[in-house]
């Protein structure tokens, strides 16, 4: 199995731990999905405003901001000189 490595940002309800994705955090892609879903029925656009921000790997496997920061050092994202002083992961540090 191959290392972690981080793809994408992740919303998690914390009511239900339905991940929502999006290549960055309530940008269109996921704006767009929170309306479908609430639009639906499925799931309230409420729901999102509480969820925890992360991110998920290539197996799919959540991470809050703090670990996600750990597994991008680990990895390839960032380099230990563009973490200094930095607690978590923004998508922004991705691309």
């Amino acid at each position: 199995m191959k290392p972690p490595k981080i793809i994408c940002a992740a919303l998690r309800s914390r009511e239900s731990g339905i991940l929502l994705l999006g290549p960055r955090h309530f940008d269109a892609t996921m704006a767009n999905t929170i309306d479908l879903l609430d639009t639906s029925g499925a799931v309230p656009s409420s729901v999102w405003k509480t969820a925890e921000q992360g991110f998920i790997d290539q197996y799919g496997v959540f991470y809050d901001r703090t670990q996600a920061l750990k597994v991008a050092l680990e990895g390839y994202l960032i380099s230990p000189e563009n973490a200094i002083g930095k607690t978590k992961l923004y998508s922004e540090d991705l691309y």
